[in-house]
């Protein structure tokens, strides 16, 4: 069997203070982490987000993580569509910025194969530089 890869997340100590974070319940704390570090999370912060799945890593019902998850996507302006399982964290590159030209291709190539919809399109006009403030500009 092939070892897993050693991916890591950032969590910035900002985290700790930030008033939305403070206000959640422990384990609201551990589910918000979850969702920013965890092995269903990619590198531009839109993934299929299984909420059974998660209760199974973090060891508690899937009612658990709904109801933990409302009031996290609430606190953080976050966005999960429940009919097709997507999660979209839209402060991932206010935290994650880019680490050159190639991070920025790859995060091209990764939301080019998300579905059609808003968060495909805000995040490709955020990447591209649509709306005049690229994340990243070619040099």
């Amino acid at each position: 069997m092939k070892p897993e890869r050693d991916i890591y997340r950032r969590v910035y100590q900002h985290l700790w203070r930030h008033p939305a974070f403070r206000a959640l319940s422990e384990g609201e704390k551990v589910l918000a982490l979850y969702l920013v570090t965890g092995p269903q999370t990619n590198l531009i912060g839109c993934y299929r987000f299984s909420p059974a799945l998660a209760a199974e890593d973090l060891g508690i019902s899937t009612v658990q993580v709904k109801k933990r998850m409302s009031t996290i996507l609430a606190a953080f302006d976050w966005t999960f569509d429940e009919g097709s399982q997507w999660l979209w964290i839209q402060s991932w590159f206010r935290w994650n910025p880019p680490n050159g030209i190639h991070q920025k291709k790859s995060w091209q190539n990764a939301i080019s194969g998300l579905p059609n919809g808003k968060p495909r399109d805000a995040l490709t006009e955020l990447v591209n530089g649509k709306n005049g403030n690229p994340i990243l500009r070619e040099q």
